[in-house]
């Protein structure tokens, strides 16, 4: 059972950087997406929320001006009927026409054009809420962040040192993250995991989430580690239906697409191919 998240999402327009603090809302259903736009100036931020409240999807449209001559292909938008000129020059692309309490989000490709209307919202006044991993990442690296994730993804009870100041948010996040109730945290100086090369995968993770909700931080951690887990459980069985050869065939095809991923890999199941 999922916790109820908080009523706000705090989410980093992945073209300007800027964060946004917004209401969270819920999609109807299952795979589906309730989604919001905020103006940037001379781009939308696209967000989409699942049925949980938490953030599935962020995208960036660029703000598109009327066109200034006649070559130009109409459309009527299904919201407020207003008419729509896009020039004919542009043959592929994705754009939004800004009809102020709406977006009209316009994808092109040769003469093929396709829309969707998203209602637009302005982001809540004051600096975000300090999430988790920010809070934590006060008091730590990341380096030393990843580290702990690495040690307690290779063996759960190990125990953890970390700072007085977030002894109470490191037990929380791993209980979040891994379901351990009763989490091996005490107070003294964080350890780095040996195998440096496994930390980049986290590293990596934890820069991209340091800044948003709490909420949205733990669900993108979390489905790292399940497929990390799945990962493993594949190769494992491929180990054992078959040959240590053909889990190796696997595990290379992994290194070629993504080495951090193939050196967590191959630190949790200790194949030596």
């Amino acid at each position: 059972m999922k916790d109820m998240p908080s009523n706000l999402a705090v989410i980093r327009c992945p073209k300007c950087g800027r964060l946004v603090k917004i209401p969270r809302i819920y999609a109807s259903g299952i795979g589906g997406a309730k989604k919001l736009a905020v103006r940037h100036e001379k781009h939308f931020l696209i967000i989409g929320f699942d049925r949980y409240g938490i953030v599935r999807y962020t995208d960036s449209f660029d703000i598109l001006s009327e066109p200034s001559f006649s070559d130009v292909v109409t459309l009527t938008c299904p919201q407020c009927k207003r008419l729509i000129a896009i020039s004919s020059d542009i043959s592929y692309g994705k754009f939004a026409i800004d009809h102020q309490d709406h977006v009209v989000l316009i994808y092109k490709a040769g003469n093929k054009i396709e829309f969707e209307v998203i209602d637009v919202i302005e982001p809540l006044k004051g600096p975000p809420e300090v999430g988790l991993i920010r809070k934590i990442l006060r008091n730590i690296t990341p380096n030393e962040l990843a580290s702990i994730l690495m040690f307690i993804l290779k063996q759960p009870e190990t125990k953890i040192f970390v700072p007085a100041s977030i002894i109470d948010d490191v037990k929380k996040l791993i209980r979040k993250l891994f379901g351990i109730s009763a989490p091996n945290v005490e107070i003294g100086m964080p350890r780095v995991y040996p195998n440096e090369m496994t930390l980049d995968f986290f590293i990596n993770k934890i820069e991209h989430v340091q800044h948003l909700s709490t909420e949205e931080a733990i669900e993108i951690l979390r489905e790292s580690f399940e497929l990390i887990s799945s990962l493993c459980d594949s190769i494992t069985k491929i180990w054992r239906l078959y040959n240590i050869d053909e889990a190796c065939k696997y595990l290379n095809q992994l290194k070629t697409s993504s080495k951090s991923l193939y050196n967590i890999v191959l630190e949790l199941i200790r194949i030596k191919c």
